[in-house]
């Protein structure tokens, strides 16, 4: 009896130390930009269309959220963020998610050296993400 105690105990904290995007999920628009045979899939929140200018935030996650789970960079931070917009209409904004693939950095990064880099070219994930940038900006804004 005491055995079988402490296993549901055990079982329910475990639950509880689950991470939060596999509990929660993002209420944020989901989609997927393609562009040279790479795929970048992002979130993002639009603000209500009233007629004024609004600032656009984006979200370049940290190295725990990257892969191919479109969920995971909602999981530190953001949803707090996403909170303070929903909630209080001073913090309106556009609000851009993008999801690095599980391979790329969103800077050019080396292990190798000792610090960072400066490169005249840049990787393939910030092509993407500039390419995506630029399409979301000529969808949303001309």
């Amino acid at each position: 009896m005491k055995r079988e105690v402490c296993f549901r105990l055990f079982i329910l904290l475990s639950a509880l130390n689950l991470p939060l995007y596999l509990i929660a999920r993002s209420p944020l628009k989901k989609g997927a930009f393609i562009y040279q045979n790479d795929t970048l899939r992002y979130q993002y929140h639009l603000p209500k269309d009233d007629g004024t200018k609004k600032p656009v935030i984006l979200w370049l996650h940290g190295k725990g959220e990257r892969e191919r789970d479109n969920e995971k960079p909602f999981a530190n931070g953001l949803p707090a963020i996403y909170d303070s917009i929903r909630m209080n209409e001073a913090y309106d904004c556009f609000l851009l998610v993008p999801q690095c693939n599980a391979d790329g950095f969103w800077s050019f990064y080396d292990k190798t050296l000792p610090r960072f880099i400066q490169s005249k070219e840049a990787p393939p994930i910030q092509k993407l993400l500039l390419a995506w940038i630029d399409d979301w900006f000529n969808k949303h804004f001309t």
